[in-house]
């Protein structure tokens, strides 16, 4: 994998995270060849987020990363991706829609698609009495 794949891939996971996202971008069908002159097909990838009462969830298509080359943590607030290439790790942070609790992730990774669901902190206000 080339940088400009990696940047492809965060420039794509950028977009999920911008608070104007609605959901559904397509990334395009792109390849490129490796070190070994082997060509790479990177398929169209879908990624999508919603929330409802209690939780908070993403859904990434990581092609052609495998679930061993991708780690992810979460803070109240944050969400931090890492791809490991060539055995450098590439990472970004991401502010999260709403507070979250960090110990609640769920991540699933089948063929390159990442979900993962965070549980919603409760918020309550406290009233000055």
């Amino acid at each position: 994998m080339y940088p400009k794949d990696i940047d492809d891939i965060f420039n794509m996971i950028d977009k999920l995270f911008n608070e104007d996202y609605r959901g559904g971008y397509m990334r395009t069908t792109s390849s490129s060849k490796n070190d070994y002159g082997e060509e790479k097909q990177f398929s169209d990838g879908y990624m999508d987020k919603f929330t409802d009462k209690d939780n908070v969830y993403f859904t990434i298509d990581l092609t052609p990363m495998e679930e061993e080359n991708v780690e992810v943590s979460v803070t109240r607030t944050h969400i931090t991706i890492s791809l490991l290439i060539d055995g450098n790790s590439h990472s970004k942070s991401y502010k999260l829609p709403v507070p979250v609790i960090p110990k609640s992730m769920k991540k699933t990774f089948v063929n390159s698609i990442m979900d993962i669901t965070l549980a919603k902190a409760e918020t309550k206000v406290i009233e000055d009495g």
